[in-house]
């Protein structure tokens, strides 16, 4: 698992300092005014695939974090049974839910493997693009089921470790 940790991070560093640098050179390139900005059109599109990128590849990283939203206040007041069947509840929906999308994911992503689509601006097959969300959301199921055996194995819901 540290495996993979590292190859998402990675990843979505490059896209995050990646989308800036790209996003200036667009502006400054059509600020100047210069020939350079025609060639420049397929930055906008870039930027925003590297976001989609960026939003469903790092959902099982910041999982991974413990960054996601939570609603924990009245955690820290019930008892540690409670807190465990919560947590396995919670792990066990979220699971329940990545399954989903990944699974609806890959529906999307035949449909656009067969029909051949590809972006405007770049010519980039768009299933790539697809790709990002049956990925993303495996990535957060394995990060769920790394969660619901940490549970089962009887460690408290705030000492589970990063998978």
């Amino acid at each position: 698992m540290l495996y993979i940790r590292s190859v998402e991070r990675f990843f979505l560093v490059f896209i995050l300092m990646s989308m800036p640098f790209l996003y200036s050179f667009g502006v400054l390139a059509q600020l100047f005014g210069s020939d350079l900005s025609r060639e420049l059109f397929w930055v906008d599109e870039l930027v925003r695939f590297e976001l989609v990128l960026m939003v469903f590849l790092g959902i099982g990283y910041v999982h991974d974090r413990g960054a996601h939203i939570s609603m924990d206040i009245l955690q820290g007041y019930f008892s540690p049974v409670l807190q465990r069947f919560l947590t396995l509840t919670i792990n066990l929906l979220g699971l329940i839910l990545a399954a989903y999308l990944a699974w609806l994911g890959w529906v999307y992503l035949q449909h656009m493997i067969a029909s051949g689509q590809r972006s405007n601006s770049l010519g980039v097959p768009m299933f790539y693009l697809y790709a990002s969300l049956p990925v993303g959301a495996f990535l957060l199921a394995v990060r769920h089921v790394s969660a619901l055996i940490v549970t089962f194995r009887g460690h408290s819901a705030q000492n589970v470790p990063a998978v």
